[in-house]
């Protein structure tokens, strides 16, 4: 019977938290594909901003980070990964140091991960965000860490009553803050292969001319 109860209150509980919001950059012309940003409840009313400076984004109420880890696996199988992924999760349950190093893994050497740092309610943070930078110090060229909550401290303004999810205006900033990963969308251009250089030939030199007696001038012994 416990297991019948949680399972009827579960299914409108996650009714309740809605289906997934996504944007995809309109006129995309270049030849990788543009980042992708996962978000929870907090990143929805940023999604459209986020398109319109050239990211897809991906947003769900109540998403927490083993349902962000799902995305990327099923991108990765379907090989439509970008080199940049960006993860904006934390809201709902939290971020372990386990699972920022299950999605660097999962994400590979060659690809940047961009971590947001979560607000919490009322505008504080938890150890998600002492994680995210933590990883962010431990993986330098892999892991780039965007601090929202030190960067929207000053904006209270930015925000609702619960001091997490965001007005208009603040997602807009927001959807700005997060393109400061941009330059790291394209590939980096593959190394050239440096080929040694032949030795050029050397041309045959001409001959010189036999050796002749020089004729004597008249009188000479």
């Amino acid at each position: 019977m416990t297991a019948i109860a949680t399972l009827a209150l579960a299914a409108p509980a996650q009714a309740a938290c809605g289906g997934p919001v996504r944007s995809y950059p309109s006129h995309w012309r270049h030849k990788y594909r543009p980042p992708l940003v996962l978000g929870d409840s907090t990143m929805i009313f940023a999604v459209p901003y986020l398109a319109h400076l050239g990211m897809q984004a991906d947003a769900r109420g109540c998403r927490m980070w083993s349902e962000g880890m799902q995305i990327l696996r099923a991108r990765k199988h379907a090989h439509s990964l970008p080199h940049l992924v960006i993860m904006g999760l934390g809201a709902n349950w939290t971020i372990t140091r386990a699972d920022i190093e299950d999605a660097v893994e999962l994400l590979g050497p060659k690809r940047v991960l961009g971590l947001i740092a979560p607000r919490e309610e009322g505008g504080g943070t938890s150890s998600d965000a002492y994680n995210v930078r933590r990883a962010g110090r431990r993986h330098r060229n892999r892991v780039k860490v965007l601090d929202w909550p030190r960067f929207s401290a000053p904006h209270p303004g930015w925000f609702s009553g619960d001091g997490l999810h965001m007005t208009y205006g603040g997602a807009n900033a927001y959807a700005h803050f997060i393109a400061r990963l941009k330059h790291f969308a394209p590939w980096p251009p593959k190394p050239r292969r440096r080929h040694a250089k032949q030795p050029q030939p050397v041309p045959p030199q001409p001959a010189p001319p036999p050796a002749t007696d020089a004729p004597r001038p008249p009188g000479a012994p």
